[in-house]
């Protein structure tokens, strides 16, 4: 169930697009917000944790998911894997926090399953964001 939640959450993660990215990086601003819906969760990129691209076309990034309404984990943050060249997402680990923060649960998963990316989704705002650094 867990898995299936976290499959879920990594088709759908969504951050703005490459301007914003490179907005953020020129203002030295860490988090930049990425989506904010009603009755979703908000969604931030950690600017500074963007890596370069590698031979592979991979770039990792950590992503912050904030829930507003009272849950299990009302803080999630996702380090992910994005495969330009493959058009693909991926978890590396992840960290949930309950609402006092204290840290709930991590994860440090032991191989990267990658998901295609869904055409409007979170995900490609994700891709067009840090594959255009």
């Amino acid at each position: 169930m867990r898995r299936s939640m976290l499959a879920l959450v990594t088709l759908t993660l969504a951050v703005g697009t490459s301007s914003y990215a490179q907005a953020a990086k020129r203002s030295n601003s860490r988090w930049m917000l990425v989506e904010a819906k009603p009755g979703g969760p908000t969604v931030t990129l950690d600017t500074r944790s963007v890596s370069g691209k590698d031979a592979a076309g991979r770039v990792t990034v950590w992503v912050e998911f904030s829930y507003p309404a009272p849950g299990d984990y009302p803080h999630v943050y996702f380090h992910e894997v994005v495969d330009c060249k493959g058009h693909r997402i991926g978890l590396l680990n992840y960290t949930e926090y309950d609402a006092a923060n204290p840290t709930t649960n991590m994860q440090k998963l032991d191989s990267v399953n990658y998901f295609a990316i869904e055409p409007g989704s979170s995900g490609e705002a994700i891709a067009k964001a840090v594959c255009a650094l």
